[in-house]
């Protein structure tokens, strides 16, 4: 009986992973594939979709040009926390995302601006 334990283990983490690459596709949280799967990982027993649209609208904000960094963050953290229903949740979103774009996102919003710069002198 333990070994049929022992077995099924890396059947499950391999369907919570397989349906968390599913998901990627359409997955808004991060910059690039480490953090999106970090994010995916990170997030696999909270409000994963309603975060992932706060995520979608703080990209967005990021590429308007002339918009606020401060704003940005400000908004995606609010949206962050009202996605979340549980105390636990909203604790561990508040660390995992809130706070990691208000240390880390002073690059990608500075690319952002500068694409969205640029892209007004296209059109």
């Amino acid at each position: 009986m333990s070994s049929t334990k022992t077995l099924l283990i890396p059947f499950y983490l391999l369907l919570l992973v397989n349906f968390n690459f599913a998901f990627y596709n359409d997955y808004y949280c991060g910059t690039g594939i480490v953090s999106n799967v970090l994010s995916l990982l990170a997030t696999t027993v909270c409000q994963r979709s309603t975060l992932n649209n706060c995520c979608q609208v703080h990209d967005n904000c990021y590429d308007t040009y002339n918009s606020t960094r401060e704003l940005c963050d400000a908004e995606f953290c609010a949206c962050a926390q009202m996605a979340e229903k549980g105390a636990v949740c909203r604790w561990w979103i508040g660390v995992s995302h809130c706070k990691v774009v208000e240390l880390f996102g002073s690059r990608p919003y500075r690319l952002s601006q500068k694409n969205a710069q640029l892209l007004l002198y296209v059109d």
